[in-house]
């Protein structure tokens, strides 16, 4: 992903700004979150792909399964 110095710029300040990040520490924080709420979207996308279905999908998925393990022995 390539961004223009000036895009990365103009966000930076913007999330600075809406975050009140004042000084080295706020930024170190909001860096951490923000990488760590990266990392878990990666994470949870990658697990997705890899089971075929979203694990929030309030696990509708198993109840097909179960339905058609039942059709498929009757």
């Amino acid at each position: 992903m390539k961004r223009k110095s000036s895009e990365i710029a103009k966000l930076t300040k913007q999330l600075m700004e809406e975050n009140e990040i004042d000084g080295v520490v706020d930024l170190q924080s909001m860096l951490k979150e923000m990488l760590k709420q990266g990392v878990e979207t990666l994470l949870e996308a990658e697990l997705d792909e890899e089971l075929g279905y979203n694990r929030y999908d309030n696990n509708l998925h198993f109840l097909v399964e179960f339905v058609e393990f039942f059709i498929d022995i009757r």
